[in-house]
């Protein structure tokens, strides 16, 4: 399976040892952080230094809404 980083838009090697984020659609309790329910797959796929470089990137923006689009 080919698929391309949701960030950098380069290939995720999914099937290969490595540091990746695959997607998840969830159902959790409004302010928690852990706990989470139902979990399903969900489309996207990222390298982990793609997720730690946007988890950065948004914790310097404040009062930026989250969003599920």
């Amino acid at each position: 399976m080919k698929v391309v980083c949701q960030f950098c838009r380069k290939a995720v090697a999914v099937k290969g040892e490595g540091a990746i984020y695959k997607q998840v659609v969830c159902w959790m309790q409004p302010g928690k952080t852990s706990g989470a329910k139902l979990v399903t797959d969900g489309a996207g796929w990222a390298h982990s230094v793609c997720i730690d470089a946007e988890t950065i990137m948004r914790k310097k923006k404040p009062g930026q809404d989250e969003s599920l689009f």
